[in-house]
């Protein structure tokens, strides 16, 4: 019969290795998870890389704190590369409170900025996420204004959704074209505010790959 210190120690040994067992079985589910990269990106192939010296950065969300964690971060990271970057709730705090779509686009647009950066949040209730994603596709390909995009989704931005699609696109305001276009999977408003830097590094990324900065 063995004693009773040994038979501690191999109580101890084997706690010891359930516990390694647990911290390593739990760490393969963090390390497959799913990150929030870009499900589709979109460039114009006769665009003119850009010599960006000022953006402006607006978030289109009816969340008023998502829209201040994409354009904060968005702000700091092109700055570090050298950008001047301006966030839009610096002029326009609160987009709920302000119903004129015109009179915030035309504030937005009045900075004398070379380049403007925006994120949309896109309701995914009525079509599901395959029809707007086919839709995307088609939209990012034509032709379109930034004045017409940027008050298209103020007027837009109220909508109740429990899961939204993430746009983000890149404007040159010489002539007001989209020139970048990406998207993320549809997801719940707590897991955008939860993946918001992982989401706007992954755009700023996508950018200097395809030579915008």
């Amino acid at each position: 019969m063995l004693d009773s210190g040994i038979m501690r120690r191999r109580a101890l040994l084997r706690s010891a290795a359930l516990a390694v067992l647990a911290l390593c079985t739990a760490r393969v589910p963090a390390a497959h998870a799913e990150a929030p990269g870009l499900a589709d990106r979109w460039k114009d192939a006769q665009a003119i890389r850009p010599a960006l010296r000022k953006v402006l950065v607006v978030g289109i969300t009816p969340d008023a704190h998502a829209r201040r964690a994409f354009e904060d971060r968005f702000v700091t990271l092109l700055r570090a590369r050298g950008v001047e970057a301006i966030t839009s709730y610096s002029i326009v705090p609160d987009l709920g409170a302000e119903r004129d779509a015109a009179a915030v686009r035309d504030a937005f647009l009045a900075q004398r900025v070379e380049g403007l950066i925006t994120v949309r949040l896109t309701p995914l209730e009525h079509p599901p996420e395959e029809a707007w994603a086919a839709g995307w596709r088609e939209a990012v390909a034509r032709p379109e204004r930034a004045r017409d995009y940027v008050e298209t989704g103020l007027r837009g931005f109220d909508a109740k959704s429990s899961k939204f699609g993430v746009e983000a696109a890149f404007w040159s305001m010489d002539d007001g074209r989209r020139i970048w276009a990406g998207r993320f999977k549809g997801q719940s408003i707590k897991y955008l505010r939860g993946h918001a830097s992982e989401m706007v590094q992954s755009v700023i990324d996508e950018m200097v790959f395809q030579g915008l900065f």
